[in-house]
């Protein structure tokens, strides 16, 4: 059998065995595959097996821990997706009000809900160039910024269906690569626009540049500029975040 030495962005590269009997694991795929396996310690009382065959890893296993036994999760492999970076590929989660995770998986361009368990809840392609920071706007509507350029901000559902989308081609509405836009209670899309090297405030009816701070294009520390703002959260005058009441 040929030995696989590097994976292409997008494959599968590992594989991962979450089980509540690690020793009948252990005995199981060694007599199936073939697999010999080599236990680290990773804990007290806890340890981590690797499959080996023919000196090479395979892939590996470990004991499901005791919250998620409880909350039913049953014994299953996780398969991991190889990226060129996983900063970037894995880019972005957001925590919603019941707990789980809203994940944008920019390789794809997936926008994934996950529980805190890792039960995937729904995904859904988004025909966008690289979802960033998803928000959950209501049951089923979503938004995200499209880390472009020229960049976009788009709302869609659990479909996948886009609902609504700005993007301005030219001129001083014209998006860099933002990497998060919120809908504010006031009603106005705020985004920070990386590469632009502002914050903006855009009307998502007129379409409208409304407000920005920072001078588009000009990078800077000093008073009024900023230098790709990668971020931002919107504060009350008692320091709550109206924008993420569940988080605080």
């Amino acid at each position: 059998m040929a030995n696989i030495d590097s994976h292409a962005p997008g494959t599968f590269c590992w594989i991962e065995l979450n089980t509540t009997d690690q020793a009948a694991a252990k005995r199981f795929y060694s007599s199936l595959f073939g697999w010999m396996p080599r236990d680290t310690p990773m804990g007290p009382d806890e340890f981590y097996t690797m499959f080996e065959l023919d000196g090479r890893a395979a892939a590996a296993g470990f004991t499901m821990r005791a919250e998620q036994r409880a909350q039913g999760v049953p014994p299953h492999w996780g398969i991991y997706i190889e990226v060129e970076n996983a900063d970037a590929a894995a880019a972005q989660d957001t925590p919603l009000a019941d707990g789980n995770i809203l994940v944008s998986e920019t390789t794809g361009s997936y926008i994934s809900e996950y529980t805190q368990t890792g039960s995937l809840v729904w995904t859904a392609h988004v025909a966008i160039g690289y979802p960033s920071d998803p928000q959950q706007l209501g049951p089923n509507l979503y938004m995200c910024a499209d880390y472009s350029n020229p960049g976009g901000i788009v709302e869609f559902n659990r479909a996948g269906q886009i609902l609504y989308q700005y993007r301005a081609t030219a001129g001083i509405n014209r998006l860099n690569q933002p990497s998060l836009a919120e809908l504010l209670p006031s009603g106005v899309f705020m985004v920070n626009d990386d590469y632009r090297d502002r914050m903006a405030a855009i009307d998502p009816t007129t379409q409208a540049l409304v407000w920005d701070y920072g001078v588009p294009d000009v990078p800077g520390t000093a008073p009024g500029l900023l230098s790709i703002p990668d971020g931002f959260d919107i504060l009350n005058p008692d320091g709550s975040t109206p924008t993420h009441p569940q988080t605080g």
